[in-house]
């Protein structure tokens, strides 16, 4: 089993100034300790020590799950992106 298989895939979308959801790639996702600062980290499947997405988890109700494979919710700088996951077992480990 290489790394990438138990790895959670998904794809990673943001919301545009057009309210359309721009898809950011595909790539795996992970929760990192970082110095006691938990981050939501989505590293590129296509290229090599490239991270996608690297948001801070924040506390509170921010995250929403929307059907049995998506998740969605605002930075506090007002961004929105969503996670597609590739199966709902990772939506749920996340």
């Amino acid at each position: 089993m290489t790394p990438a298989d138990s790895q959670v895939r998904v794809r990673v979308y943001q919301l545009d100034e057009a309210a359309t959801w721009s898809d950011k790639g595909v790539g795996f996702c992970t929760l990192e300790d970082c110095q006691g600062v938990l981050h939501l980290n989505v590293a590129s499947e296509a290229e090599v020590n490239r991270l996608i997405l690297d948001c801070v988890v924040q506390k509170g109700e921010v995250y929403q799950q929307q059907e049995a494979t998506l998740i969605v919710w605002t930075e506090p700088t007002g961004e929105d992106f969503a996670l597609s996951f590739e199966e709902q077992e990772g939506c749920q480990s996340i």
